[in-house]
């Protein structure tokens, strides 16, 4: 494992968890000093978790400023090496990021390990996949958060005017991928913030939207 560093809270909040709506009614996020004091440790912390895997925020640096993302995903017995969903996920998203660099967080790397992380760092745990046998990924780290966190911190600040600007930069972005990626597939949004995400989600090459600028 590379030397990585977290700085976090002692139980272990960090990033975008410890940030609140800005005070002053606009649409960015400021560290929330009252929800805890942050400290530079060795290693990473965990931010998300899910059935394909579990994310971590880290720094590549002692200091705390070069921040990574790092997905750890289980290894499915049922597929090849080829067709792992989070080599598919990484090969989707550097295809993505030459398209839009400026709106896709960078990918970094991939590899391979066993036991990057304890088999005790996934949760609910399946017989078909091998645990032991991990997938990494290094991205970029989006500050703002994933959309839908975003979009419950700002509250009553989403208004109509604001929602459909945000629609409208995601459908912009994805009439670009199209061209370049003919299996990116995109829907129909609706003015719902529930139902953007439902749409959003459904395609699978923009399984988590991020929020880097707003």
């Amino acid at each position: 494992m590379d030397r990585l560093f977290q700085n976090s809270t002692n139980n272990g909040r960090t990033g975008y968890e410890l940030t609140s709506a800005a005070p002053n009614g606009s649409l960015r996020t400021v560290y929330n000093v009252t929800k805890g004091q942050k400290k530079i440790r060795p290693g990473m912390a965990r931010i998300a978790s899910g059935q394909q895997g579990v994310v971590f925020l880290a720094s590549t640096d002692a200091a705390g400023k070069r921040k990574i993302i790092i997905k750890v995903s289980p290894t499915a017995k049922a597929y090849s090496a080829a067709n792992q969903v989070a080599r598919i996920e990484y090969n989707i998203q550097k295809a993505l990021y030459k398209v839009a660099p400026r709106h896709i967080p960078k990918p970094i790397k991939f590899f391979e390990q066993n036991l990057f992380v304890p088999v005790s760092a996934f949760t609910n745990r399946r017989t078909d996949f091998n645990y032991k046998k991990q997938m990494v990924m290094y991205t970029e780290y989006a500050h703002g958060g994933t959309l839908n966190k975003w979009l419950r911190k700002m509250g009553d600040r989403i208004t109509d005017k604001v929602m459909a600007n945000i629609i409208i930069q995601v459908s912009g972005r994805s009439r670009r991928f199209t061209p370049s990626i003919p299996s990116f597939v995109t829907t129909t949004f609706t003015s719902g913030t529930s139902s953007l995400m439902i749409q959003v989600r459904r395609c699978v090459s923009c399984s988590r939207i991020s929020v880097c600028h707003v």
